[in-house]
């Protein structure tokens, strides 16, 4: 199992579309990705692109666990 920690850097707004195309590339080899700075725009560019994971928020997160 491969799991990797990412800073999305959500709250920079600069290029955000390119930056995140660029990071489905790297986080979709992993099996686990945890992300940091995770900002709405953010949270729909991944789950829209990596529609074969579970997705999990910090708000949800303990339900995966019940």
């Amino acid at each position: 199992m491969k799991l990797i920690t990412w800073n999305v850097d959500g709250l920079d707004n600069d290029k955000i579309f390119e930056r995140h195309l660029a990071l489905m590339k790297i986080i979709s080899n992993f099996d686990v990705i945890f992300t940091q700075e995770m900002v709405d725009d953010s949270w729909e560019l991944i789950r829209s692109n990596l529609t074969n994971y579970h997705h999990y928020t910090g708000k949800t997160a303990g339900n995966c666990f019940a």
